[in-house]
């Protein structure tokens, strides 16, 4: 009895955690979602490639016409690892999203596995 008690509990903490974990998937595309170019944090990106690049680097973008400035920043900076966790590569970013909001959750942290994992399939979904 006892048993069956835990393992009913043991199955609803997964599926509670699947799903919190899908709507972090949303919640990390929607975020990237906001830094792609024509949206509210167009910016961000770009900066985040100013900050992250080589003097010289910044030196040589900045020969380029204003109109190409942007992407280029963000081109160049797309090789640089804290560029891809700091919302570069939508992938990167949600996992430290998952590992950020897993904290606030009220679930043993064995569940973070399955978090991580089903926020990073629908990602994956989503964007395929």
């Amino acid at each position: 009895m006892i048993v069956e008690v835990i393992v009913i509990s043991s199955i609803i903490n997964i599926f509670l955690v699947a799903q919190i974990g899908a709507v972090c998937a949303l919640f990390s595309y929607f975020l990237d979602y906001t830094f792609w170019p024509g949206s509210i944090f167009k910016g961000y990106l770009p900066l985040l490639g100013r900050i992250l690049l080589p003097k010289s680097e910044c030196d040589e973008v900045r020969m380029l016409s204003k109109e190409l400035r942007s992407q280029a920043y963000v081109d160049r900076a797309e090789n640089y690892m804290l560029f891809k966790l700091l919302g570069g590569c939508v992938f990167c970013f949600n996992v430290w999203i998952t590992f950020i909001s897993f904290y606030f959750l009220p679930f043993e942290w064995y569940y973070i596995f399955v978090y991580t994992t089903l926020s990073h399939f629908v990602l994956r979904k989503i964007v395929d």
